[in-house]
């Protein structure tokens, strides 16, 4: 493994960390047939269009519940989205800050991507947040991006993910697929459920229901249609411990709109700015899509989105309505 984490020794803190992350029993599993849906992901050959799915951890303790009462470390799934910078949830790297995060504080996390023979990733580098939505009570706007300290995305094994900016009213009935590191499954691997399908918007918000199986840690994984990053899962509604044999609207798990993250000015320019100063290609381009239904395509979204601008147990972010 690689590392741009300040001469750390990263496989050793892995290691340690492995051994620590607690996993919660929420979850909004659909089992077809009584069979998990999910299924692991190498990350190379067909499936390198999920080479830029990666994993976010934050380096200090963050409030990890409504109440304020528990504190620690989590972590999250999060995806590139340029050379240096990546998607991920608000809560993933803030925690449940519903007032927005600590000026005086520093949020830096770390990320992991790419698939390695020996190790559990092939690179760990620095990610700190440079822009986030405006989270809040009814936790809405549960998204972050973060500039990387090494731009990762550049490597011809790895690249990111290109985005949609579809409006999450047409994308209902679109067969997308859910990549994430949720708790329920071996940490090293990336889990991948596809053909899954957006269902409905959320009542009184912006977010999208879908019906991909969800665990804790897999918030700030990608919705796929089409090779493209369409939303950011983000939650669950009324989760569960035990699998539920078809979809429930009631047990609905959720997503922000990457088209939602594009309608906030700077970060949309970031990335564009990024994209734009790359000598190449997107190397993920070479991946073939993963199969779905085609997601309608419209034109990129304009306009304002409300926005923002420690070691200990560590937790897998999860179960955010």
């Amino acid at each position: 493994m690689r590392s741009w984490v300040g001469g750390w020794v990263v496989a050793a803190w892995l290691a340690a960390l492995t051994a620590s992350w607690a996993a919660p029993a929420s979850a909004n599993v659909f089992a077809l047939n009584g069979e998990d849906p999910r299924a692991p992901s190498p990350r190379t050959g067909p499936d390198r269009v999920y080479a830029p799915v990666g994993a976010v951890v934050t380096r200090t303790p963050v409030v990890a519940s409504d109440d304020g009462s528990k504190v620690m470390r989590t972590r999250g799934s999060a995806f590139l989205v340029s050379p240096c910078y990546v998607l991920t949830n608000f809560h993933a790297v803030f925690g449940l800050a519903f007032n927005g995060p600590d000026p005086g504080r520093d949020y830096t996390a770390n990320f992991s991507v790419g698939a390695d023979p020996d190790y559990m990733f092939r690179w760990t580098v620095a990610a700190r947040p440079v822009r986030w939505g405006a989270f809040n009570k009814r936790k809405e706007h549960d998204w972050a991006l973060l500039k990387l300290e090494g731009c990762v995305g550049g490597q011809s094994d790895i690249g990111w993910l290109d985005l949609s900016a579809q409006p999450g009213p047409e994308m209902m009935g679109a067969a997308v697929s859910l990549a994430g590191y949720p708790a329920d499954k071996t940490g090293n691997t990336l889990w991948v459920q596809s053909g899954c399908r957006i269902e409905a918007m959320q009542d009184g918000t912006a977010k999208v229901l879908h019906e991909c199986s969800v665990h804790g840690g897999a918030s700030g994984g990608p919705l796929i249609a089409q090779g493209k990053a369409v939303a950011i899962q983000c939650g669950e509604l009324n989760s569960t411990a035990s699998p539920l044999a078809r979809w429930d609207a009631r047990h609905a798990n959720t997503a922000v709109t990457v088209a939602e993250v594009l309608q906030d000015p700077e970060a949309r320019a970031l990335i564009e700015a990024d994209i734009a100063a790359f000598p190449g290609p997107n190397p993920a381009l070479d991946a073939p899509p993963p199969a779905a239904t085609p997601v309608p395509s419209s034109q990129v979204a304009t306009g304002a989105a409300p926005s923002g601008g420690v070691l200990g147990k560590a937790a897998f972010a999860s179960g955010l309505p």
